[in-house]
């Protein structure tokens, strides 16, 4: 179009030398198919503008037909021999802003002019539109995609996970680039396009093949149209896509991450996965079948789709059947002798029991902890693997155990009779014979809530799996100063008034007369959970409180009192008190804690010295400061017992031993024993000390009382209080 217009206006013409062909591939079978895609082109199974356009289904009993597969080839590509290919047209390709893709000595077209006969093409097709003003330069942008797909982890989770080595084929017309997804479920696009792309997403990778059914085409999905950067998250809504996601990811983990589930053998030859778009007659999720494939010709592995008419298994059920499949494959590609005869005798107890293990290493290792197993469980397909891999042993040490036994009772007598498993031969024979029932971790049934505590601090031992009902019984082995708070079949709720190590002992009834012990050692400290002072002054308040505890967030003092002594309580909350002792002397504080409603309570004592009053705490500052200011008016109020109490003077003492300082801002109240003063203003740092002149019972006191009001570190300092005294 854009040669003809520069013929008209008698311009250079535009002489393009075909960089590429068009062709379409006509394979009669599949082991052209195979040939063909040995060849690592990019294929299509529709013809250029008809992307996207849906694949029947096969049914899963017939192979179906071959189907034709569209490629762009280069000049001086050797085709293969004896496969039927037609050319459909020559093609054009070059790269912006880089080296083009030219053929021979050809010249290719300035980035400039290639840009314009891009675009002209694009809009003629309808993709883009044409510049507007002549000479306007097209945009350019390098695409990207981003591909995920959510997964119910548990009942109560769920996450997102990038699919990994997702093939990925950017396409414009005949120009179509390849890229394989990274760690994060990214491709980075390193050419550049003029106008909307469509992405191909192929499912397959490096080491397997996911096709319809069980012929030969390969499963795709396109996303198309797109001028933006494309970032997906596949959901429930996405029907078989959905699906195919759950199945890429674990096929791609079990081929590229040995790691998640350390010493199991792994199928090394590319395989063919078999995704059947409908519920299968027999009710199976997955089938593998090797050796009806040289048989046959029928893909190792099977997949069905659906869950019923009309609705498809979940992602994490993909997942998880993919796993179990390729458990089978890590038995056959192991030990295909071992897996022919298990077949061939009818251990499907055996087998499945062991696909289900490997299906839950693998989907637990990518999901973590909170992954919820929904796999099958009965007779057949037990969770035996499971409670292994639970009680400590490897993965290794089981598939060994598994390959050489004759029979279930043969692969149990392997395994206990391993010198380096971690629990009793007891314990290995109840897994065996309840192999759905103990899949939690019998080696450490209990646990503590903590193991470094206080005085009197709640420390309880239950059993870890809380959805397990085993009686136990508890006791203590050794310490002593315990008081039990709550002791039950579940768990046992104890504190601890001495210091000390202790141990705790749960007995757990596993099962009708086997019962085993567990101890959990806990050490106690010398501190406490009751923060009382050590020291306390005549007439000044101290708070004596409760820590809050995260295991008995209700408990509460029931009682507040002191053991010998004259002081005055003043309960603040539940877990704390303000005590204002009214002599001086040792006295001992009391108090009776109840952790739980209904509960027993706990006496607990604690020693406090109180001083006498001194001349720097007969008055102590209401609410004192952090940093005291001029024309400001405090308080300060008498801490003493008396009542007839008179202030006759009040001095001020500048301690930097200026001149004296004269002060009479000050008055006091004496129904309410209250010295409220204010400071002028001076330019001197406020460094004070007031000498305060009074009379108890109409004598002068013979030592005046001291206040210190200073800004200064390191000065002697009077005592506060606050407004809940007196006030």
């Amino acid at each position: 179009m854009l040669d003809a217009k520069l013929a008209q206006t008698g311009q250079p013409r535009i002489v393009l030398e075909p960089t590429h062909q068009y062709v379409c591939f006509s394979p009669a079978d599949s082991a052209q198919v195979a040939r063909l895609e040995a060849l690592d082109l990019i294929t299509s199974y529709n013809p250029v503008g008809e992307e996207g356009r849906p694949i029947p289904e096969p049914d899963e009993d017939s192979q179906g037909e071959i189907l034709p597969l569209y490629s762009v080839v280069p000049i001086g590509f050797q085709f293969p021999e004896d496969i039927p290919y037609t050319k459909i047209y020559d093609v054009y390709i070059q790269s912006l802003g880089g080296a083009g893709s030219a053929s021979g000595s050809e010249e290719q077209l300035s980035t400039d002019l290639f840009k314009d006969v891009l675009t002209q093409t694009l809009a003629a097709t309808g993709h883009t539109s044409v510049a507007t003003r002549a000479g306007e330069s097209q945009q350019e942008w390098n695409p990207s995609a981003r591909f995920r797909f959510h997964v119910d982890v548990g009942d109560n989770s769920d996450t997102i996970l990038p699919l990994k080595q997702l093939n990925v084929v950017v396409v414009q017309g005949s120009n179509q680039k390849r890229y394989y997804t990274d760690a994060d479920g990214r491709i980075t696009v390193t050419d550049k396009f003029i106008g909307p792309v469509d992405y191909q997403v192929v499912w397959d990778s490096h080491h397997f093949v996911i096709r319809q059914g069980n012929t030969w085409t390969r499963r795709g999905s396109w996303c198309k149209g797109h001028t933006e950067p494309l970032d997906t998250v596949l959901t429930s809504q996405c029907g078989l896509d959905y699906f195919l996601a759950g199945s890429h990811r674990a096929l791609t983990a079990y081929y590229t991450e040995p790691n998640l589930v350390p010493g199991l053998a792994r199928e090394q030859k590319l395989l063919n996965i078999g995704i059947v778009d409908k519920e299968t007659p027999f009710k199976w999720e997955g089938r593998y079948v090797p050796i009806l494939t040289a048989v046959i010709g029928e893909h190792a592995l099977t997949m069905y789709a659906k869950s019923r008419v009309g609705g498809y298994h979940s992602s994490k059920s993909a997942m998880q059947t993919t796993f179990h499949e390729l458990g089978h494959a890590s038995h056959y590609y192991k030990d295909a002798g071992s897996y022919s005869a298990m077949y061939l005798f009818g251990r499907r107890k055996d087998m499945e029991s062991w696909a289900n293990g490997v299906s839950y290493a693998y989907t637990r290792a990518l999901l973590g902890e909170e992954y919820e197993w929904s796999g099958t469980t009965n007779e057949e397909y037990t969770r035996l693997i499971e409670c292994l891999l639970l009680n400590g042993f490897t993965m290794e040490q089981i598939q060994y155990d598994f390959y050489g036994s004759d029979d279930w009772g043969h692969w149990q007598s392997r395994i206990r009779a391993r010198s380096d498993k971690q629990i009793s031969d007891r314990l290995v024979n109840l897994i065996f014979d309840n192999p759905n029932d103990y899949h939690f971790d019998m080696r450490d049934m209990t646990e503590v809530s903590d193991t470094r505590i206080r005085l009197y601090q709640p420390v309880r031992l239950s059993i870890k799996d809380i959805d397990k009902y085993l009686p136990a019984t508890w006791e203590i082995t050794e310490g002593t100063g315990a008081t039990i708070l709550n002791n039950n079949t579940s768990k046992f709720l104890v504190c601890f008034t001495e210091p000390g190590e202790k141990t705790l002992r749960a007995t757990v009834e596993l099962a009708p007369g086997i019962e085993e012990t567990f101890d959990k050692t806990v050490t106690v400290s010398n501190t406490s959970i009751v923060s009382v002072p050590g020291t306390a002054t005549e007439g000044y308040p101290v708070t004596v409180s409760v820590m809050d505890l995260e295991i008995c967030p209700d408990a509460k003092v029931t009682e507040w009192s002191v053991v010998q002594g004259d002081a005055t309580i003043t309960p603040k909350t539940d877990r704390s008190a303000q005590y204002t002792f009214r002599q001086p002397g040792n006295m001992t504080v009391k108090l009776k804690i109840q952790f739980q409603p209904n509960g027993p309570e706990v006496e607990y004592t604690a020693p406090i010295r109180v001083q006498p009053l001194d001349v720097y705490s007969v008055f102590g500052v209401i609410n004192a400061p952090e940093t005291y200011a001029y024309n400001t008016t405090y308080r300060a109020k008498y801490m003493g017992t008396e009542t007839d109490v008179e202030i006759v003077d009040v001095e001020a003492d500048h301690r930097t031993h200026y001149p004296y300082y004269p002060f009479d801002t000050w008055s006091y109240n004496k129904s309410t024993r209250t010295l409220s003063f204010l400071i002028p203003d001076h330019p001197l740092v406020f460094d004070y000390k007031l000498i305060i002149h009074y009379k108890v019972n109409g004598v002068e006191v013979e030592e005046p009382a001291i206040l210190i009001v200073s800004n200064f570190p390191d000065t002697p300092a009077s005592q506060t209080t606050d407004t809940a005294i007196g006030e």
